[in-house]
């Protein structure tokens, strides 16, 4: 058991154990707080995605997720919020360059419409990302020039998004989005001579979202523009285009659809495509189409079930396989994945408000340009969940 283990551990453990918070953490303005708690451990069949022609690559994992939110109301119908939240999975010391930090803040707004009115909804957060970079074609630290570059993909990504829904109907309503990301990259190994991934992106989505007696459909076309701060685009042969800074620009369809088999049981189904393309001679170019059916189902108010099957394609016009992994542009594949879940009040716990939660998930994917960034694998989690109100 190593110590940056222990330590995640226990203050899980202490959480659990610990009371609600005390009643005089709420403000007389209406102030709510709470403090949500996860602790799990798992099992990871492949850990760094790798092909089965490298040796294999499977270990346990710890995941801690803790988060403190509170939230109050201004006016009448505005209510303030913020969270804060940390989390971490931990693997085993044979793959232990798999492990994973993450810290998010996040504060936002709602406006809760008046009878047939529009609602309104912002968020502004940031996340901070930490992960050691392994190559997919060696299972090793990455390296470039013989340099290690684990740190190539550690970030941090500040975002700000809005949401509009104004009613046209009893049961149509009008949708607009609009967001701004700006993600920058704590390493950039510039005297390596690789490309600096910091960027910014603006993003648009109308929609329009139909709902009916126990289904609904939403519909929307997203836009967004990824420009990158000092990235230069390529011409057809892959090389850089002197003078040049990268854009990509994204044009999507998104469709959304729920059915409500009977109280506590739904169906639903996603399907979305993205088209990309660059400023410049098209090297970037490429497509997206992601397809997913799902059902969920909840019991006598404890017992929760849900299982979903995605099937997914992400095809690139000319960058080849290798430069997609070193620049973090996700690697070409067609595949399938099938994640089950369950969680229910855990036996013994139940007065303590305790969940048992546990999750499966199984995937396979391929690469028709480069059979090593083909793979298999399987994650089975099993924590347990406990909210402080």
């Amino acid at each position: 058991m190593f110590p940056e283990r222990t330590g995640l551990i226990a203050i899980a453990v202490a959480a659990l154990l610990t009371g609600p918070l005390p009643a005089s953490a709420e403000a007389s303005s209406g102030l709510t707080t709470a403090l949500d708690v996860k602790a799990a451990a798992g099992y990871d069949s492949n850990v760094f995605r790798l092909n089965d022609a490298l040796s294999e690559n499977g270990g346990m994992f710890t995941d801690v997720d803790a988060g403190f939110s509170a939230e109050g109301r201004v006016g009448r119908r505005w209510k303030l919020g913020g969270e804060l939240g940390l989390a971490a999975r931990v693997h085993e010391s044979a793959v232990d360059d798999g492990d994973e930090n993450r810290f998010r803040v996040r504060i936002g707004g709602e406006r809760k419409a008046a009878r047939r009115g529009a609602e309104l909804d912002w968020a502004l957060a940031h996340t901070v990302q930490d992960s050691t970079y392994v190559s997919r074609s060696t299972g090793l630290v990455a390296q470039n020039s013989g340099v290690e570059i684990g740190d190539r993909f550690d970030s941090g990504r500040t975002t700000l998004d809005a949401h509009l829904a104004v009613p046209f109907s009893r049961h149509t309503r009008g949708l607009v989005g609009a967001g701004i990301t700006n993600k920058d990259y704590r390493n950039d190994y510039e005297s390596l001579g690789l490309d600096r991934l910091d960027y910014r992106a603006y993003s648009l989505e109308p929609g329009v979202a139909f709902q009916g007696r126990g289904h609904e459909l939403e519909l929307s076309v997203p836009f967004t523009s990824r420009r990158y701060r000092d990235r230069r685009a390529s011409d057809l042969l892959g090389t850089d285009i002197p003078g040049s800074n990268l854009e990509y620009r994204y044009v999507g369809l998104d469709a959304r659809y729920e059915y409500a088999i009977s109280p506590g049981h739904a169906l639903k189904v996603r399907a979305d495509f993205r088209d990309r393309s660059d400023n410049e001679q098209g090297y970037g170019d490429s497509t997206t189409t992601e397809i997913g059916l799902g059902w969920t189902s909840r019991v006598a108010n404890s017992a929760r079930y849900s299982l979903e099957a995605t099937w997914s394609s992400r095809e690139y016009d000319r960058i080849p396989a290798g430069s997609q992994q070193l620049n973090e542009e996700a690697v070409q594949r067609e595949g399938y994945s099938l994640v089950a879940q369950y969680s229910n009040l855990m036996p013994g716990l139940k007065v303590y408000d305790v969940r048992l939660f546990t999750e499966a998930r199984w995937s396979s994917y391929r690469n028709d340009s480069n059979d090593l960034f083909s793979y298999d694998g399987y994650q089975a989690l099993v924590g347990l969940r406990k909210a402080f109100d």
